[in-house]
C-alpha cells in the first residue's frame, strides 16, 4: 500500500467515525478532502462515494424534519399576522391589487407607503406634490436621531411606475420600488428604533422633504415583518423540495 492510499485510508476512516457519531457536515468536509488531495487513490476514493451518499441522506432527513417543524411555526405567524392586513382592489386600475396593513390607504399627498402587490412583491411607493418637474430623481430616508440615511439609486420618470403629473394646476410625483429595490429601503425604516424620527426626501431639482408620521413608520414595520416571514417560508420550502427530491431518488 502506498503512502497515499494509508493517508486516503486514515482520512476515510476519520470521515466514518463522523459519519457514525452524527457529525455529517464534517463528515462531507472530510470526504471532499480526500477526493481533492488523493486523487490517485482510486479504492478509497470509490468506498468515498458510497459514503458520501449516504451522509447526503442524513443531511437531507435532518434538514427535512427541521424545516417541517420549522414551517410549522412560520405558517401559524404569517397568519396571524395577515389578521391585521387587508387585499384591496384599486377601481382605477383593473389589474391593480395591493394587500396592505388594515387602514394604512394614503389619505393624502405627501405619503410613503409599503405593501404587497398583485403578485406578492414587496412594494414601496412615495408621493409628493412639487412645482417642478425634473426629469429624474431618487428617494431617501434621514434617520434624525442618529444622523444615518439610506438612498435610493437616481432613476428616471418612465411614465409606468415612476411618473409625475399635473392637477389643478400643480405638479405631484410618484415613485415605486418593488422586490429586491424596495426591500433595503422598507428595512431601514422597520429596524429604527420606534421613537427615530425619520425624514422622506424626494431628490431631483428641487427636493421634496417631509417628515414621516409614526403610524406610517409602525405600517412598515409590520409589512416588513410579514416579509421576512414570507421570505424565510419560500426559502424553506424551496429546501424542503430539493430534500425531498434526493429521498426520493432510487439507489
Amino acid at each position: 500500500m502506498s503512502r497515499e492510499e494509508k493517508s486516503a485510508k486514515a482520512l476515510l476512516e476519520e470521515s466514518r467515525v463522523a459519519y457514525e457519531s452524527g457529525s455529517y457536515e464534517l463528515s462531507a468536509q472530510l470526504l471532499d478532502s480526500l477526493h481533492h488531495t488523493y486523487r490517485d487513490a482510486v479504492k478509497y476514493r470509490r468506498e468515498a462515494l458510497a459514503l458520501q451518499k449516504s451522509v447526503r441522506m442524513e443531511i437531507s432527513r435532518r434538514d427535512s424534519a427541521f424545516a417541517v417543524a420549522r414551517l410549522d411555526t412560520l405558517y401559524s405567524v404569517r397568519d396571524r399576522l395577515l389578521e391585521d392586513f387587508v387585499t384591496l382592489h384599486d377601481k382605477r386600475f383593473a389589474d391593480e391589487t395591493t394587500t396592505r396593513v388594515k387602514g394604512s390607504e394614503p389619505s393624502g399627498i405627501p405619503y410613503l407607503d409599503t405593501y404587497f402587490d398583485k403578485e406578492d412583491r414587496l412594494e414601496l411607493a412615495a408621493s409628493v406634490a412639487s412645482a417642478f418637474d425634473p426629469q429624474s430623481t431618487h428617494l431617501r430616508i434621514d434617520n434624525l436621531s442618529d444622523h444615518t440615511y439610506l438612498s435610493s439609486d437616481t432613476i428616471p420618470y418612465d411614465g409606468g411606475m415612476n411618473y409625475s403629473y399635473v392637477d389643478g394646476g400643480k405638479h405631484y410625483r410618484r415613485l415605486t420600488f418593488t422586490d429586491t429595490m424596495a426591500e433595503p429601503i422598507v428595512a431601514f425604516i422597520a429596524l429604527a428604533p420606534a421613537d427615530a424620527s425619520l425624514k422622506v426626501t424626494l431628490g431631483g431639482g428641487r427636493a421634496v422633504s417631509f417628515a414621516l408620521p409614526a403610524r406610517s413608520k409602525e405600517n412598515i414595520a409590520r409589512t416588513y415583518r410579514l416579509f421576512r416571514v414570507k421570505q424565510e417560508i419560500e426559502k424553506l420550502e424551496t429546501t424542503l423540495r430539493r430534500h425531498a427530491k434526493r429521498l426520493t431518488l432510487p439507489d
